[in-house]
């Protein structure tokens, strides 16, 4: 059987988006979503985003070099590993084949760009959400694999260790797939907050499933999620900045308190 592993499944994602855009009709509507996704990149890798990244893989990397990764295996796959979660994480890992996902999102937003009909506006929307949160995000898993160099559950001793260009485990790029759809989903119903933190669990669910299957340990599941998160983030910003809206936003840096100085991290939205 065909499989796809995640740093295919990103990689695909690139060479799907130029095919769409080789074959769209429209000029005007291919500058405007050209320059859309030159301005998503400078959103999610521009300066202002570093404390953003320095907050998540900072967390991450904490993980992977205590004891709280291995830890933390030991005791999912001792006490809450069975056959039911077995079952569930057999499905829900399919949000994260990029085999499925990517052409899904792409097929949504070729409806848009190369005019074939369609009656949901919402579907054309998701479509090139996801696809454009693809695309940002893509680069950055395939590089963050290779410099945190981490390796699987099991593979050798201290496993979760970060070894920079060693191996290409530290990053999921399954929950990464997995997550986009739905944070897409979650990002374009800001106004419904049920289901809005509804579809944020959603999102994890594929993470979740690379943990239970023992493919994973904590830090790098959450990894993949989190640039998911910036790169869906990074999307919606721009989108918020043009209707002139307040956006979700991280953001981290020195703070003052009554002891002393020290770091603060602010998320808003």
């Amino acid at each position: 059987m065909f499989r796809m592993s995640g740093n295919q499944a990103v990689t695909i994602c690139i060479l799907i988006g130029l095919t769409l855009t080789g074959h769209a009709r429209d000029n005007g509507k291919m500058h405007l979503l050209l320059d859309a996704v030159r301005q998503d990149y400078g959103q999610f890798y521009g300066q202002g985003q570093g404390s953003g990244f320095v907050l998540g893989f900072g967390s991450g990397a904490l993980m992977a070099h205590t004891g709280l990764d291995p830890d933390f295996r030991t005791w999912y796959q001792q006490h809450a590993r069975c056959t039911d979660t077995d079952a569930l994480a057999k499905n829900v890992k399919l949000f994260g084949e990029g085999k499925f996902m990517i052409p899904l999102s792409c097929a949504a937003a070729a409806a848009e760009l190369i005019r074939i009909p369609a009656d949901s506006v919402r579907m054309i929307k998701w479509g090139l959400c996801t696809a454009r949160s693809y695309f940002l995000g893509a680069p950055a898993v395939l590089v963050m694999q290779r410099m945190t160099g981490a390796s699987r559950p099991g593979e050798r001793r201290n496993a979760s260790y970060w070894r920079p260009m060693k191996d290409d485990n530290g990053v999921s790029g399954h929950a990464f797939v997995g997550a986009v759809p739905f944070l897409t989903l979650a990002r374009l119903n800001a106004n419904h907050n049920k289901i809005r933190y509804l579809l944020y669990g959603l999102s994890m669910m594929t993470a979740w499933s690379r943990i239970n299957d023992d493919k994973h340990y904590f830090s790098q599941a959450m990894l993949g999620w989190f640039l998911a998160w910036e790169a869906t983030g990074s999307v919606f910003r721009r989108g918020a900045q043009e209707k002139g809206e307040r956006a979700e936003k991280w953001d981290i840096g020195p703070g003052t308190t009554a002891d002393g100085i020290g770091i603060q991290a602010h998320f808003s939205w």
